[in-house]
């Protein structure tokens, strides 16, 4: 009988012993701990880096929303310091007024100070009261997580305007000189008031802003990390096992056709 070598058989050998060396070796980076061989604990550490990651990122909305209420606190009592202005002006007029005019400045000086009281009585962000004295209604402080743990926390407090609005319902008139006086101490009182709540909304968003900026760096490092383990998982390590797999069965098909391809050849030669 003639000795006949097929080269399609020579050709499937080589690649089944190609992807079986393939195949042992992904096996064992899959069932071994050890780093240089095993994908398996980066994918553990990669995917637990990345859910540090989503948790940070949703504690993140958490600090811009004290952010984005805390600037509502701010721009409330910007506008109601620029109306303090305007009411210091009109009693400021009041002293040398005619009485036509003195009527008239005493009556917007009321209509002004009753706005001012709607305005700090009034604020509020996302159904939460800012400044009210009414504790019926839901109102800050609150507690705005920063961290991974729950109790990385930084207490958002917008500044209490009980005593500005009390002195603002209390207003009086500017009809007389003496009257002009009490309002002119008034006024002072409650823009001293809203200009040292300035200065703790200030120093709050300057907190929240340097805890936004540090997680948007943790965020960042967790995400590159989790992406430096995960680049070189678990899945892909399985998806060459069954790859290399499924070249060595293709192979062993096809040497089973070869040999039977062979014993053909061979019994027509002979």
């Amino acid at each position: 009988m003639t000795d006949f070598i097929n080269p399609i058989t020579l050709i499937a050998s080589n690649t089944m012993k190609a992807n079986t060396e393939r195949l042992r070796e992904a096996g064992e980076r899959l069932a071994t701990g050890d780093r240089s061989k095993a994908n398996i604990v980066d994918y553990v550490v990669g995917s637990q880096l990345r859910n540090t990651a989503s948790v940070l990122k949703s504690v993140a909305k958490s600090a811009a929303y004290g952010i984005n209420l805390l600037k509502v606190a701010q721009s409330t009592l910007l506008a109601g310091k620029q109306q303090l202005v305007g009411l210091q002006d009109i009693i400021a007029q009041a002293n040398t007024a005619n009485p036509t005019t003195l009527a008239a400045l005493d009556a917007l000086y009321k209509s002004n100070t009753a706005d001012l009281n709607r305005q700090f009585e009034g604020a509020s962000f996302d159904s939460r009261n800012l400044f009210s004295s009414d504790t019926s209604i839901a109102a800050v402080p609150l507690n705005v997580r920063v961290g991974i743990l729950m109790t990385d926390t930084i207490k958002v407090t917008a500044p209490g305007l009980k005593a500005a609005t009390t002195k603002l319902t209390a207003a009086g008139d500017l009809l007389t000189a003496a009257n002009q006086g009490t309002a002119q101490t008034l006024i002072a009182a409650v823009d001293t008031l809203v200009t040292n709540g300035l200065a703790s909304v200030g120093g709050q968003i300057e907190s929240l802003k340097n805890a936004s900026t540090a997680l948007s760096d943790s965020i960042q490092v967790q995400d590159a990390a989790g992406d430096g383990y995960l680049n070189t998982n678990y899945e892909i390590d399985s998806n060459e096992f069954k790859a290399a797999l499924a070249s060595i069965k293709g192979a062993i098909a096809t040497v089973v056709l070869a040999d039977r391809l062979v014993q053909e050849t061979v019994r027509l030669l002979d």
